[in-house]
């Protein structure tokens, strides 16, 4: 059952890139992503707002914002931002970021993140507007998750719609109303490590992958 592929297609009409949000057996380095050609990561520093998310291993955050700033040399920081509504948690996490092959000709967007992804992908962006970006997250030993956000630049009207996506039900849109403004900085913020102290990878909550099956048991039956 678990063989099969949820899969999410996005193929922008100008570009002709094929996205997919999946559950699928084998590990992450086996996962088929895209990544952007001539990839330029000071025009990708700054700002992002979240708009969309994948319902796969979602967490049920919203107000999600990610801020990229140059560092030192080939080095940057990312600091991820987001809160829980139903629950009042709100979480500010602070990584550092460099290109996987600053060397590569040309250079694609591979982003090495010291998270629990361990890389983003860029596959799509205008720089001034929108940005897809893509990870993959290992379940357990034998099956991976590919994740999808899109984003926006502050104050940009971003239309789903216009990505000529299909299968939309394996997409939410991430809140970000008045409910949003002024979280950060707040007192009740709490910064979260993405390891446990021994570097490794933290451990998913076991109910949170009795959900995943529940849902993809739901959507085969």
């Amino acid at each position: 059952m678990f063989s099969k592929l949820i899969f999410l297609l996005i193929v922008p009409a100008v570009f002709g890139i094929n996205l997919q949000v999946s559950y699928q057996q084998g590990p992450c380095q086996s996962a088929n992503v895209s990544t952007m050609p001539f990839f330029e990561m000071d025009r990708f520093l700054g700002e992002w707002v979240e708009h969309y998310r994948s319902l796969l291993l979602d967490d049920q955050d919203d107000c999600g914002k990610n801020y990229y700033s140059a560092f030192n040399g080939t080095f940057y920081n990312l600091t991820e931002t987001k809160t829980n509504i139903a629950t009042g948690r709100n979480t500010s996490s602070a990584f550092s970021v460099r290109l996987a092959e600053p060397l590569s000709n040309p250079v694609y967007g591979k982003l090495l993140v010291n998270n629990e992804y361990g890389m983003y992908y860029v596959p799509l962006t205008d720089y001034t507007r929108y940005a897809f970006v893509q990870a993959c997250e290992a379940v357990n030993s034998t099956h991976y998750v590919l994740h999808l956000w899109l984003l926006g630049r502050p104050g940009a009207n971003i239309n789903i719609n216009e990505f000529f996506i299909g299968g939309t039900d394996l997409l939410r849109p991430t809140i970000q109303d008045d409910r949003c403004i002024g979280i950060f900085p707040n007192t009740n913020t709490t910064t979260v490590s993405p390891t446990t102290p021994d570097g490794a990878s933290a451990i998913m909550v076991p109910s949170v992958l009795a959900l995943l099956i529940l849902k993809a048991f739901q959507m085969f039956v």
